[in-house]
C-alpha cells in the first residue's frame, strides 16, 4: 500500500524485511544520541545491536500497528532498499502487547546490554499514559544524510491524517530536543498536570509528548 504525498514515496510496510529495514533505518538515525550510547556504549557494536533490538519491535508493529517506509526518488546510494525515514506506530497505547518470547529475543539481540534495555523498557512502562485510548509513535527516523527535508513531516502527516479522521490522539517519548520544534508543528505539545520529562542516564532524556487530533482542514483552507 502507497500513501501519496507531495515530497516523499511512503509506503506502509507489510513484510518481517521491512521491517527489518525500517529497523536499520532507525538504528542510523539514532546512533548517536544519548540514550542509544548509554544502551550500547560500545560504538562498534552499537548499530548492530540496536537493528537488531529496534526489529523486535517492528516486526510486532506490523500486526499490532503500522509501519511506514519513506523514499525519495533522488536519493542516493547511502539509502537502505531504497528507504531513508521510517516511523513505527502502535494502534493501541493503553495495551501494548508483548512480542513473543520477548525475553529470549532480547537477550540474543542485546547480549551484553540487555540489562540496559530491560531498564529502558521499565522506564517507558512507568511513565506512559494510561488514562484514555491513544496511538502510540515508537519511532521516527529519517537517515542522517536526508534530515531536515521535510521527510519526517510527510511521515508524521501520513498516520495523522489516519488519527484526524478517527478522532484519535497519539502520544511520544521524544529522545532529541532537536525533534521537538518538528513535533510542535504538527501540534504534540508535553502533557499537563505530569513531567514531561524522566531520564535514563545523565545525557539520556525522554520529552513525554501528547497530540489531540486535529479537525481536518476544510477546502481551501491552510493546512
Amino acid at each position: 500500500m502507497t500513501v501519496p504525498s507531495t515530497r516523499t514515496q511512503i509506503s506502509v510496510a507489510t513484510t518481517s524485511a521491512d521491517a527489518d529495514v525500517a529497523a536499520a533505518i532507525i538504528a542510523g538515525a539514532f546512533q548517536h544520541l544519548g540514550a542509544c550510547r548509554y544502551l550500547v556504549p560500545d560504538e562498534r557494536a552499537r548499530i548492530t545491536v540496536l537493528t537488531n533490538v529496534f526489529s523486535i519491535q517492528a516486526r510486532q508493529a506490523l500486526t499490532h500497528g503500522t509501519v511506514y517506509l519513506a523514499a525519495r526518488s533522488s536519493s542516493p546510494d547511502d539509502c537502505l532498499d531504497g528507504s531513508v525515514g521510517a516511523a513505527v506506530w502502535f494502534t493501541n497505547g493503553l495495551d501494548l502487547p508483548e512480542p513473543d518470547d520477548y525475553d529470549a529475543r532480547l537477550k540474543e539481540a542485546a547480549g551484553p546490554y540487555t540489562d540496559r534495555f530491560q531498564q529502558l523498557d521499565l522506564l517507558f512502562a512507568t511513565h506512559h499514559p494510561h488514562h484514555r485510548r491513544h496511538a502510540y509513535l515508537a519511532f521516527l527516523a529519517v537517515l542522517p544524510t536526508h534530515q531536515n527535508t521535510g521527510i519526517g513531516g510527510d511521515l508524521l502527516r501520513a498516520h495523522h491524517a489516519h488519527l484526524d479522521a478517527l478522532g484519535v490522539p497519539a502520544y511520544l517519548e521524544a529522545a532529541d530536543p532537536r525533534s521537538h520544534p518538528l513535533y510542535a508543528r504538527h501540534h504534540y505539545r508535553p502533557p499537563l498536570q505530569v513531567d514531561p520529562q524522566f531520564s535514563l542516564a545523565e545525557d539520556a532524556v525522554f520529552t513525554r509528548l501528547w497530540r489531540e487530533p486535529q479537525r481536518p482542514a476544510e477546502p481551501g483552507e491552510p493546512g
